[in-house]
């Protein structure tokens, strides 16, 4: 088997890489395997990029965690003007969480244009930075404030806290969550400047980062509350801006392609002359055109359009669980979230054996189908909630606190489970986006059709999510303590069943998906993409006249 070698600074031959960097041993499952199929400056960029994102993801544990304890102890457990209220609390955290969703389509939206502009690894360095100064703020009010750093006393002791409005936190979480919808969605596009549209190698360097990523998020959320508890809420956001500082210098000693440089040099020259106010109407027209683009491509293509709930459904459930049902159920349950973190840890686990399971096996599982239907299977799991813990009441109507940490590790395995499928499929699905469309690259004027693809799942994603949240949230806010077992049947068992039974009947859309395991080798996998206005970029300075056709993904 020979690999095409895609970085044109590379004087290696086909040949060559198929010896130096793709050696075939006998054990298929060899673990150094995936290593060997990157040539040297793609070996240096994987580097830089890998470590970079480390960085940016123990920094964003930690925020997770300290931002839902600010907003829960500050502001949803003691509401400025309202009293103490569980009830208010839920919908209130919904509603936080839904205003960060939608400053992250923005963010998402913004980085067609961005990156048709400037490079892509110099957009991603530029919103980490963006990202650390807008977290700053945070600490500096808590000193401004009179905050203190609580050291081995409890960090939710009012006594510690600055007296900063916990209302200020709400336009921040907003603003974060523009720079986050921007790093969230550059991170799925990055793979393919570095590696090009080599499905094998996609796959892999997906399966590669998402391990590493979450080795070092399964550590961050898993020890977070012992910094959190030592530090305070406000004083220990320090960490992830430091981190992301450092994940930016790191990220910006990629080196971009031959082909990507001359590409965006091209695009300035060409704009060199247009005026600010006619880059900000092209950059609105963009963010729009973002949308419209990516839409037409994924709802007109048999080859993309199951992609809408496949894509989409699974991450939903993700977010769904970590960030509203994780806080929900500890919060009705026992009346603390302290406990957050380790389930988190335990969900991070997951992905990190779903990653590798991935890396490893990714010559014998070739297409996504698979592991979304076993992405499915696992949901399941979701029903030990209701029904595994049914503690004696106390007077207030909650939980002994003294069991929360007992069946928080209880449940990690389970939550590891369902993650574990979650993270298979979202590797897969992402080499599969990305080499189906890096083909198209620098096709369209104000963004590519990988990049709207991209923002296109992304904001279908983060407005199903605040839906689907908002709703389970109420749910959750009628229910409440007075019907444990069937709340958490409903907010869990049902709905994320439901959405699994739509994902698996969406993996037999795509053609030759019928079989448990589809091989484009042996059955024709999928289509072709055609649209009109759309075409593949031509290989090298020659005009081709005939038809080019993608390689079969996954092969």
């Amino acid at each position: 088997m020979t690999y095409e070698a895609v970085n044109n600074s590379d004087q290696q031959t086909v040949a060559e890489v198929t010896t130096t960097n793709v050696k075939e041993t006998s054990n298929n499952f060899d673990l150094l395997a995936p290593f060997r199929y990157f040539t040297k400056s793609e070996q240096r960029n994987l580097f830089f990029y890998t470590t970079g994102l480390l960085c940016f993801k123990f920094g964003l544990e930690s925020i997770n965690a300290c931002m839902n304890g600010i907003i829960i102890n500050r502001l949803y457990m003691y509401p400025k003007g309202l009293a103490k209220d569980d009830k208010s609390g839920i919908d209130l955290n919904a509603q936080a969480v839904g205003l960060n969703l939608v400053c992250q389509i923005i963010g998402s939206l913004s980085i067609g244009p961005l990156f048709k502009r400037f490079h892509a690894k110099n957009v991603l360095s530029v919103a980490l930075i963006c990202y650390a100064l807008t977290i700053l703020i945070v600490p500096i009010m808590e000193l401004a404030t009179g905050g203190q750093i609580p050291g081995s006393a409890k960090s939710k002791d009012p006594k510690f806290w600055g007296t900063f409005s916990a209302y200020n936190i709400l336009p921040i979480f907003a603003a974060c969550g523009i720079f986050h919808g921007m790093v969230e969605l550059m991170r799925r596009v990055i793979p393919a400047d570095i590696v090009g549209g080599d499905g094998d190698k996609l796959k892999r360097m997906d399966g590669l980062v998402h391990v590493f990523y979450e080795i070092v998020g399964t550590t961050g959320a898993t020890f977070a509350y012992v910094w959190i508890g030592y530090f305070g809420w406000g004083y220990v956001l320090v960490l992830p801006v430091t981190c992301f500082v450092i994940a930016a210098i790191f990220i910006s000693f990629v080196q971009t392609r031959p082909e990507d440089v001359k590409a965006v040099a091209e695009f300035r020259e060409a704009h060199k002359d247009q005026s600010y106010f006619a880059s900000l109407k092209d950059v609105l027209y963009s963010f729009f055109h973002s949308i419209y683009l990516g839409a037409k491509l994924t709802m007109t293509q048999r080859a993309l359009v199951w992609l809408i709930p496949a894509y989409t459904l699974p991450l939903v459930l993700h977010r769904y669980l970590e960030n509203t049902l994780f806080p929900n159920y500890l919060k009705v349950t026992f009346d603390s979230t302290d406990a957050q973190t380790i389930l988190a840890g335990g969900s991070n686990f997951g992905e990190l054996m779903g990653a590798l399971v991935v890396m490893v096996v990714a010559k014998h599982v070739h297409t996504p189908i698979p592991w979304l239907r076993l992405d499915v299977i696992m949901i399941s799991f979701i029903w030990v909630l209701p029904f595994m813990y049914n503690p004696t009441l106390d007077s207030r109507g909650f939980a002994p606190i003294g069991d929360i940490y007992s069946v928080c590790w209880q449940l990690v395995p389970f939550m590891a489970l369902i993650s574990f499928g979650w993270a298979a499929g979202d590797v897969s699905l992402a080499a599969y986006v990305q080499s189906r469309l890096e083909g198209y690259k620098q096709i369209d004027k104000y963004t590519t059709p990988l990049g709207a693809v991209m923002s296109f799942l992304y904001v279908v994603n983060l407005v199903v999510f605040y839906f689907l949240n908002t709703w389970m949230s109420s749910i959750a806010r009628n229910w409440g303590k007075e019907n444990r077992s069937l709340l958490w049947s409903l907010v869990g068992g049902v709905f994320m069943s439901v959405c699994g039974i739509i994902v698996m009947v969406c993996t037999f859309i795509p053609r030759g998906a019928f079989a448990w395991n589809p091989n484009p080798d042996v059955i024709v996998f999928d289509d072709d993409i055609t649209l009109e206005g759309v075409v593949l970029k031509k290989k090298g300075d020659k005009d081709i006249e005939e038809e080019i056709v993608i390689d079969r993904v996954f092969s």
